[in-house]
């Protein structure tokens, strides 16, 4: 988005493209207060729903890990305070993220062809706005007993 500014007394006319971003914004009541502050709570809802699922699952000696070194799924583990422990490892088919770590869990990051290896019960989809899309390019995950699942806006499991 690119904002021009300008004096007050400088009469611009908005593009129509601005109105209607502003229309969509009053819709979904981004300039109401109360939006932000409900915004914080189904955020901490996501984050404690998600710890509490990783912890238990660590406590019944499960392991889960990711798929998807995406920026979102990062934010949301950074938030949560999600580390390698909880954690294990994240997979994704981007070599330039092959052998680094997520930013701040320090998580490490590998090859999606080394996902069997893992020998783990749960797979978190970080970029959950595509779950799908990865569900289907690796079905062959769930003949090993790997469930897939994601945490936003709830979690929500792909048998």
């Amino acid at each position: 988005m690119r904002i021009y500014i300008c004096h007050r007394d400088n009469v611009r006319l908005n593009d129509k493209s601005v109105d209607k971003i502003l229309n969509e914004e009053k819709t979904f009541g981004l300039r109401k207060l109360k939006t932000y502050l409900s915004f914080q709570k189904r955020v901490d809802k996501i984050k404690n729903n998600l710890l509490r699922f990783l912890i238990n699952q660590k406590n019944k000696n499960k392991k889960v890990i990711a798929y998807g070194a995406a920026a979102k799924g990062n934010t949301l583990l950074n938030y949560a305070g999600v580390k390698n422990d909880l954690i294990s490892s994240v997979f994704d088919a981007a070599k330039s993220k092959q052998y680094k770590f997520l930013p701040g869990s320090h998580i490490p990051i590998y090859p999606t062809n080394k996902i069997l290896r893992e020998k783990a019960d749960y797979v978190i989809i970080l970029p959950w706005n595509i779950s799908s899309e990865i569900i289907r390019q690796n079905y062959y995950l769930k003949k090993n007993n790997l469930r897939f699942f994601s945490a936003i806006p709830k979690i929500k499991f792909y048998d």
